[in-house]
């Protein structure tokens, strides 16, 4: 399947979710936030939840290199933006071409988990940066995105050109 399709199934299903009578209800919306979050963890990971993946850390993509055995590496699999304003997001999408932009901005990263609590201890286990708080996702530039990591003092490798990113 191309990645155009692909992209264009997920667009589709999401624009099901977003609009579908049966969700009108309290009971309907717990299930339709359910099968969002799971979508975007599919989206998310759709190349790979490791081998695959397309943005590391450069300490991560280097000690998965340099490793044999890939089970004991402590890596963790995370949402670039996190999950949770991923969620507060999609909801309030209208169009397909919403969708689709969402999803240009909604990646996922290995790390390794020494990074990730660096992460979490500095406040972004599931938040941006206080001047990220009040804009949308989909008005992020690529440094807003990876604003965290950045702050952070994380550098992130694209793998497909094996380049750093920030």
């Amino acid at each position: 399947m191309s990645n155009y399709n692909e992209k264009n199934i997920f667009i589709n299903v999401i624009y099901e979710l977003l609009n579908g009578e049966s969700f009108n209800n309290d009971l309907g919306r717990i299930i339709q936030l359910k099968l969002l979050r799971n979508t975007i963890w599919q989206w998310t990971g759709r190349n790979g939840k490791y081998d695959g993946c397309k943005i590391w850390s450069e300490k991560a993509y280097n000690l998965f290199k340099q490793n044999d055995n890939k089970k004991n590496l402590n890596l963790v699999h995370e949402h670039i933006i996190p999950i949770k304003l991923l969620l507060n997001e999609i909801i309030n999408l209208k169009t397909k071409e919403q969708i689709s932009l969402f999803l240009d901005k909604a990646n996922g990263a290995c790390i390794l988990r020494e990074e990730d609590s660096i992460l979490n201890k500095n406040g972004y286990r599931s938040n941006m940066p206080e001047n990220l708080k009040d804009k949308s996702i989909l008005n992020y530039t690529l440094e807003d995105e990876f604003a965290r990591y950045i702050n952070s003092g994380i550098k992130l490798v694209n793998t497909e050109t094996e380049e750093l990113i920030f």
